[in-house]
């Protein structure tokens, strides 16, 4: 009898910590795509802003639009700024 109680509580421990063993994979699969997708967005990001650079250079002479391309890539540089805290919790405006 002592044997066999000592048998089921074994298995029991070994399937309580092959469950949490499950839950921690999981959670883990969970934060890699989790943080994949932020690697994304920001590539994206950052992608959208080296475009604006790019443009900027292709309007060297023509002020006013020269103006509005900064503007807007201004906004873009503030929304990587705040989007991704990259200078903290400094905020703006």
């Amino acid at each position: 009898m002592a044997v066999t109680y000592l048998l089921v509580t074994a298995e029991d421990a070994e399937t309580a910590a092959l469950k949490r063993a499950q839950e921690a994979l999981k959670q883990s699969k969970d934060n890699y795509e989790s943080a994949k997708e932020a690697v994304e967005n920001f590539k994206s990001s950052l992608s959208d802003y080296d475009d604006g650079l790019k443009g900027l250079e292709d309007l060297r002479g023509k002020s006013e639009e020269l103006k509005k391309a900064v503007e807007e890539l201004n906004e873009k540089a503030l929304d990587l700024i705040e989007t991704y805290h990259l200078f903290g919790k400094f905020s703006y405006g």
